[in-house]
Order: C-alpha cells, then sequence, then structure tokens
C-alpha cells in the first residue's frame, strides 16, 4: 500500500511470523551456547537439544522458503552462483 506495508493480511503475518520465529531460534541458539561454554552441557541431554534445533531449522527453513515462493514466485529462489 502507500505505507510500503504488503497489501495482502494473510501474506502480512506470515512474513510477521517468520520474523518471530527467526528471531526465538536464534536466541535459542545462542542460549544453547551459552549454556556449552557453562559447561551445563555435560550430562544435561545437550545432545537431544542439539539434535531437536537441528530438526527446527530444517523446518524453519522450509516454511522460509515457503515464504519466499509466496513473496515472489519460484523467481524468488535461486541456485547459488546464479546471481548477476
Amino acid at each position: 500500500d502507500e505505507n510500503g506495508r504488503l497489501a495482502d493480511p494473510i501474506l502480512r503475518g506470515k512474513v510477521a511470523q517468520a520474523e518471530i520465529d527467526g528471531w526465538a531460534f536464534l536466541l535459542t541458539m545462542e542460549r544453547m551456547k551459552d549454556e556449552a561454554k557453562a559447561g551445563a552441557g555435560q550430562n544435561s541431554g545437550m545432545g537431544a537439544k542439539s539434535s531437536m534445533l537441528k530438526y527446527y531449522g530444517t523446518e524453519f527453513n522450509k516454511r522460509r522458503f515457503e515464504l519466499f515462493m509466496d513473496c515472489g514466485g519460484s523467481e524468488s529462489l535461486e541456485w547459488e552462483g546464479e546471481r548477476t
């Protein structure tokens, strides 16, 4: 619209949710890194936590790329090295 917002409220909501999810994931990873540095990872299930983060990161990236497709179609995705 004239204020620079996306006209589609559903798409706008998806973008906002992706931003929130990204920040939450980043902060969770930072917290786990701090726990590992402090030694909290010793016998505290850090392996299970890292597996969960790996799974969540994969799912988050899938949703992110689906959002790219929603916003710009297949042209919004490019193979590495295709930028000109």
